[in-house]
């Protein structure tokens, strides 16, 4: 990850902690979802076929391109 995304992401998310925080619970479900599409899957072949990404990398780029809203709880 290049210096400019970490700096987009601070922007974002107030922090990078707190981005990173917010990404991988977004990579959470984007795993149960990858989970459960598998599962579904029949054939080993099939699961041959559909390689999985890497969720975190999958979930930062989707917080960098502005796909996930996130709101910080009240006190």
């Amino acid at each position: 990850m290049s210096l400019k995304s970490l700096e987009k992401l601070e922007g974002l998310a107030g922090n990078r902690y707190a981005a990173v925080l917010i990404a991988a619970k977004w990579a959470r479900k984007l795993n149960e979802k990858r989970l459960k599409e598998q599962e579904q899957l029949v054939d080993e072949e099939e699961k041959a076929k559909n390689p999985s990404d890497k969720v975190m990398l999958k979930a930062l780029d989707e917080l960098l391109q502005g796909k996930i809203t996130f709101d910080y709880p009240k006190e």
